[in-house]
């Protein structure tokens, strides 16, 4: 597609980029040259080097990005450069290749942070803030970013932490805690940090955005320091978020719904679109609420560590029952004689016990 007359003789050189990753875009499809100035109206796959979003538009509620970008569409290369769009670059700068390898998904809709912020009590703008964490907590912000929802927590004039771990973010965090003496940036991976000396004996709240490959191992981690924290607020893959929720004898209902509801009580509080993030996840989002304490707190078992492996090992094949399941740590009549005792059926599957029937179950087959 040519470039128009009128902008050809400012255009800027063309660089080829032949050895760079493929990325898509989705480009809108409106006939407004201020929204769309090459007029593409479908997904493209295009060679790019890593690029750096100019500015966000939106028209009749779908949005477009201007990027830089070589002449695989050298049109909209030459007609971006010659508006002067190339050197205005909002704070998405980070490069494709980082954000695969990092999980990472940016909350670039300012709508979605605001409802968010509505979800979990800290809007500026809301009447009701009786969600407001008390005055005597703090917030630990897990995969700051950009500091989308950073202001947000620091608005609530709390202390926040906020851990990043990708070096141009943390860059970019310092310059925002040198305007706000209540934020401390945590330059590391969430999994590998002190957290025993990060939170100093502080009660929390937590909010984080986080990589979905790894939403297991941060609720691991966030629940070996339970007595601390208060809440923690997560956007999640949703398939994710309604495990975490699921209730017993339902598809969903696995090892990590236990473990979550023993700590906590899971609330799915909003399905985020993808359309909300930048880059755009492949999967529907949720922001999940944990409030805590969970089930546990009234079971009273002494090693929380022991049981879950209990649970682990219900759950290792999902669709043998816990006579076999259980074959390893006990022999089958005793098994059948604790479901019976538990007015279990003898093919019971572990998906059909809630959270107390795997206490109580733990209790008699392994005493003390």
């Amino acid at each position: 597609m040519p470039a128009p007359s009128s902008l050809s003789s400012t255009s800027p050189p063309v660089t080829h980029h032949s050895s760079l990753p493929t990325i898509s875009f989705l480009f809108c499809s409106s006939k407004n040259p201020a929204c769309n100035p090459c007029g593409i109206s479908s997904s493209k796959s295009l060679n790019l080097k890593p690029f750096a979003i100019c500015s966000y538009k939106k028209t009749r509620g779908v949005g477009v990005i201007l990027f830089t970008c070589p002449d695989s569409i050298g049109a909209c290369s030459d007609y971006l450069g010659a508006v002067g769009a190339v050197g205005h670059a909002s704070c998405y700068t980070v490069s494709r290749m980082a954000r695969q390898r990092l999980g990472q998904h940016f909350l670039a809709d300012a709508a979605w942070r605001e409802k968010i912020a509505r979800a979990i009590g800290i809007s500026r703008h809301a009447a009701d803030l009786s969600a407001a964490p008390p005055s005597q907590t703090s917030w630990l912000e897990i995969g700051a970013g950009h500091g989308e929802m950073t202001e947000h927590l620091l608005a609530t004039g709390l202390p926040v932490t906020s851990i990043e771990l990708d070096p141009p973010l943390v860059a970019d965090l310092q310059r925002l805690a040198e305007k706000f003496p209540n934020l401390t940036v945590v330059p590391g991976d969430i999994l590998q940090l002190d957290l025993t000396k990060l939170l100093a004996n502080r009660r929390v709240r937590v909010y984080g955005n986080l990589p979905y490959y790894i939403t297991s191992p941060i609720l691991h981690r966030l629940f070996e320091h339970a007595a601390q924290i208060e809440a923690i607020h997560i956007v999640i893959q949703l398939e994710v978020a309604q495990r975490l929720a699921a209730r017993p004898g339902s598809r969903d209902f696995g090892y990590l719904s236990v473990l979550t509801q023993y700590f906590s009580r899971p609330e799915i509080a909003l399905q985020i679109p993808r359309g909300a993030f930048q880059p755009p996840p492949e999967v529907t989002s949720a922001l999940v609420t944990l409030r805590l304490p969970g089930a546990g707190a009234a079971l009273g078992l002494k090693d929380e560590q022991r049981f879950l492996d209990f649970v682990k090992l219900c759950f290792a094949q999902k669709r043998k029952t816990l006579l076999n399941n259980l074959r390893a740590l006990a022999c089958p009549e005793l098994v059948r004689e604790a479901l019976a005792s538990l007015r279990l059926r003898p093919d019971a599957r572990a998906e059909q016990l809630s959270v107390e029937q795997f206490a109580a179950l733990f209790r008699r087959l392994i005493p003390g």
